[in-house]
C-alpha cells in the first residue's frame, strides 16, 4: 500500500495542505510526525497483528494510521479537524478495517455505538494542550486496553512516570499509575515534527498492572483531587477542606487517615498509589 501523501516531507505536506485550502490549527495543538523512523518506533511498541483492534487519537492526515493498516489492524481513528476528516475518508474510507469517529475524543470515546467495548491498543501523537487531559480521562473511565502508547510533552511524560518525593510527582502521576505501569521510551527531537514544536516530546508506554483495588474508584480519584488542592499544604489541611470531608465528614476522613498509618503532617507528593488506595478503602468502610 502506497502513501496517499508523502508523510515524510514537511514541504510536500505543506503543499498538500495549501492545495486543499487546509492549515494547521494552533487551538488543536497539531503537529505531524514526519520522522518515519519515529512512527515505526511508536507503532512497533504495540504488538499489533491482523485483526487487532486499535484506537488512534488525532491521526491528522493518517501517517501512523498507514503503518497500522499495513499491519492489518482494525483501526478506529478519532479526529476533530473537519479538513483532516475529509482527507482521511478519501485516503482510507473505503477500507473495511477503518472506522472514523468525528469530533472531540473526550466527548466521543465513551458510549459510541460504533466502538468495541475495549480496544486492544490505543495510540496517539497527542496535542500538547490537551494530551494529559485525554490520558487522565481514559484511565479514570476504567477503559483498559492491553497497552497504550503516546507522544506527549516531555514534562508531561516525566510527571506520568515520576515517583513519590520527586519534583515531578503530582496528582497526574497518581492517576496514571493507579492503573498502569508507566515507562518512558525515548525523546523525540523537534525536527521529527511539522511544524517544529517549541517544546520537547517524549514517548510514553502505559501497560495495565491489575494491582488497583481501592474499593471505590470514584472516591479514590476524589481523594487525589483533594490531597493536591494546595500542593504546599499538609494533607490533613487539604483533606479537611475537600469534597471528601464534605461528603463523609471531616472527623471521619481524618480518622481514616490515622487508621491508614499516614501522617497528616506530610504533603501529598510523598504518598504512593498504595497509600491512597488504602485510605480510600478505609473511608469506604466508614
Amino acid at each position: 500500500m502506497e502513501y496517499p501523501v508523502n508523510y515524510d516531507s514537511p514541504g510536500e505536506l505543506r503543499d498538500f495542505l495549501e492545495s486543499r485550502g487546509l492549515s494547521m490549527k494552533k487551538r488543536f495543538g497539531q503537529n505531524f510526525l514526519v520522522n518515519r523512523g519515529a512512527r515505526e518506533k511508536l507503532t512497533g511498541f504495540l504488538p499489533v497483528e491482523k485483526g487487532s483492534r486499535v484506537w488512534e487519537i488525532g491521526p491528522g492526515l493518517g501517517a501512523m494510521t498507514w503503518h497500522l493498516l499495513e499491519k492489518g489492524a482494525d483501526i478506529t481513528v478519532f479526529e476533530i479537524d473537519h479538513g483532516f476528516i475529509s482527507c482521511l475518508k478519501e485516503f482510507y474510507g473505503n477500507l473495511p478495517n477503518f472506522t472514523m469517529i468525528e469530533g472531540d475524543f473526550l466527548k466521543n470515546f465513551k458510549g459510541t455505538s460504533k466502538l468495541p467495548a475495549v480496544p486492544d491498543y490505543i495510540l496517539g501523537n497527542l496535542p500538547y494542550v490537551s494530551g494529559s487531559v485525554m490520558i487522565a480521562s481514559i484511565v479514570r473511565s476504567g477503559l483498559l486496553p492491553k497497552k497504550m502508547v503516546f507522544t506527549v510533552q516531555k514534562e508531561v511524560g516525566r510527571r506520568m512516570a515520576a515517583k513519590p518525593d520527586s519534583s515531578d510527582f503530582s496528582s497526574f502521576s497518581l492517576v496514571c499509575q493507579s492503573k498502569c505501569d508507566v515507562a518512558l521510551r525515548g525523546e523525540l527531537k523537534s525536527g521529527s515534527f511539522y511544524p517544529r514544536p517549541a517544546v520537547q516530546s517524549i514517548i510514553v508506554e502505559m501497560t495495565p498492572h491489575g494491582r488497583f483495588n481501592p474499593g471505590n474508584e470514584e472516591l479514590y480519584y476524589q481523594l487525589i483531587d483533594d490531597l493536591f488542592l494546595a500542593r504546599r499544604k499538609k494533607i490533613s489541611n487539604n483533606l479537611g477542606s475537600g469534597k471528601t470531608a464534605a461528603t463523609f465528614g471531616k472527623e471521619k476522613v481524618l480518622s481514616a487517615l490515622e487508621k491508614a498509618g499516614i501522617s497528616g503532617g506530610v504533603r501529598a507528593e510523598t504518598l504512593a498509589v498504595e497509600d491512597i488506595e488504602k485510605l480510600s478503602r478505609l473511608i469506604s468502610e466508614i
